[in-house]
């Protein structure tokens, strides 16, 4: 009970000074930090970039949401580098130095940090991110790699393109809650990279995950691990996409490895390498 309480408090704390400028919200939340939590990670922003960013040792990261990213990295940037490379599975992945890594619905870049800060692996990695103010962040956290403003599905055309930043969830496909949208051209993967050997291919398109592997299908026999978010995106009735990545995946010679029901994310292995 007293535990609820104080999280109810907390909660609403941070949705209040959320409303102040940005240097009065840093300085309260670095309170909040230092005296509530005791972490040593602190919240800043960037007058020049227009951006928050979060620093913690050697770890930085830059991100527009304060309200949710604060929540996320309240804890620590290295929990939540951890958490989410439990989420996609990269524990089980034998990344090794200069393989690729291909981020689709790379957000701001967080898969890139960790690999490269926590797994301490130098990566070519490419990422794709068509929303404008994730993609802005993701220049900046993967700013010695190569990223790329562009949304993949299974045809190269102009589409309407749903944006709920707050909540991470854009998504060619029109879900039930979303602020804005924008019109952008997709693009096929498979015609963006060739011969390129992938050691890793991560997606989280909020259940437009079908058009995109159909957009890889030149290219999978190059694709040696698959690490997919099939979690309940798609749409207004919200549905998971398993139930047509599955079969798909395993008819072009992947099997299923791991299963996160936390997150409902999979690998798939490529049983062709």
């Amino acid at each position: 009970m007293i535990i609820s309480t104080l999280n109810f408090i907390d909660e609403k704390f941070l949705r209040l000074i959320t409303k102040f400028k940005p240097s009065l919200f840093c300085f309260l939340l670095n309170l909040r930090q230092f005296l509530i939590l005791r972490r040593s990670i602190s919240f800043h922003f960037s007058k020049n970039q227009k951006l928050f960013f979060a620093k913690e040792k050697d770890l930085t990261i830059y991100f527009f949401s304060p309200y949710r990213q604060v929540r996320l990295y309240s804890r620590g940037i290295k929990k939540r580098l951890k958490n989410l490379a439990s989420d996609y599975f990269l524990n089980s992945i034998p990344i090794e130095d200069n393989d690729y890594i291909i981020d689709c619905g790379a957000n701001i870049g967080e898969l890139y940090i960790a690999v490269s800060k926590i797994f301490n692996k130098k990566l070519n990695y490419i990422g794709f991110e068509p929303s404008p103010k994730e993609f802005k962040c993701l220049s900046i956290n993967a700013s010695n790699q190569k990223c790329e403003q562009i949304a993949l599905s299974n045809s190269s055309k102009k589409q309407k393109f749903y944006i709920s930043s707050e909540e991470a969830d854009n998504s060619l496909i029109e879900p039930k809650n979303f602020s804005n949208f924008i019109y952008i051209t997709t693009s096929r993967l498979d015609e963006l990279l060739t011969n390129t050997p992938i050691k890793l291919l991560k997606i989280d398109a909020e259940g437009g995950e079908i058009e995109l592997l159909q957009g890889c299908e030149e290219i999978l026999n190059n694709i040696q691990y698959i690490s997919v978010d099939l979690g309940p995106e798609r749409g207004l009735e919200a549905k998971s996409t398993f139930r047509e990545v599955i079969p798909f995946l395993i008819n072009k010679g992947f099997s299923i490895e791991k299963i996160s029901q936390k997150r409902y994310t999979f690998l798939f292995f490529n049983t062709n390498f």
